[in-house]
């Protein structure tokens, strides 16, 4: 009787291991289809274009505060801002102290800077006795070529003066203007909307630019 009892157990736990070996497989079998299929869906997916309405160009916003104060103890011509033009002859008794923060900016650029993109920035020096804002640069630049608004092309960047100095000689280099312009890494070309800087009082036409400015510099 024991001898018979020990065969059916040994059947049954023969069985078990069989049946569970061959379920083993059978799941191995089926990870193994299901990981094929899962690469190949990669590889489908790799070739494919991707929708161009899903590349949302990048947004890259940037910006700064910046207070200027003046101090005049002896007259130095109008309140608001430093104008060289503005300072009276003489000595005067009379004091002034201002600060502003019309200096400050703030802007956006779409699209990166190693390819198309499109940049709009702006200040806060609109005016000269109050807050306004004011467009500093607005266009549209792909490699070489720029267009749109922003400083002329005979600005050189890397000789801007440390001043406050906003109406005088040292400011005329900040200039900005409408145009185009091709830009290599050593020579500028460019085509501006005229801006006169010279006034014929016997000829009150002289001031007005009838071509664009055409401008070339080598760097």
């Amino acid at each position: 009787m024991s001898r018979v009892k020990t065969t059916v157990w040994m059947t049954a736990f023969s069985l078990a291991a069989l049946t569970s070996a061959a379920h083993g497989d059978n799941t191995q079998a089926e990870i193994r289809r299901l990981q094929s299929e899962l690469d190949q869906l990669k590889s489908r997916l790799g070739d494919e274009p991707t929708d161009p309405a899903l590349n949302w160009p990048s947004l890259k916003v940037f910006g700064s505060v910046s207070v200027d104060a003046i101090y005049d103890d002896k007259d130095a011509g109008f309140d608001e801002l430093l104008i060289p033009s503005t300072i009276p002859d003489g000595d005067t008794d009379q004091q002034n102290f201002v600060m502003s923060a019309k200096n400050s900016r703030f802007g956006f650029q779409v699209g990166e800077g190693s390819g198309p993109h499109m940049v709009f920035a702006m200040d806060l020096f609109g005016s000269l006795d109050r807050y306004e804002l004011r467009i500093r640069d607005f266009y549209f630049e792909n490699g070489p070529l720029r267009a749109g608004y922003g400083f002329t092309a005979l600005l050189d960047g890397a000789a801007w003066p440390l001043t406050l100095d906003a109406q005088g000689p040292n400011s005329a280099i900040f200039a900005r203007q409408t145009g185009v312009r091709w830009q290599g890494e050593h020579l500028t070309l460019a085509l501006e909307d005229p801006n006169s800087e010279i006034y014929d009082p016997t000829n009150a036409t002289s001031a007005a630019g009838r071509r664009p400015d055409a401008i070339a510099t080598w760097k």
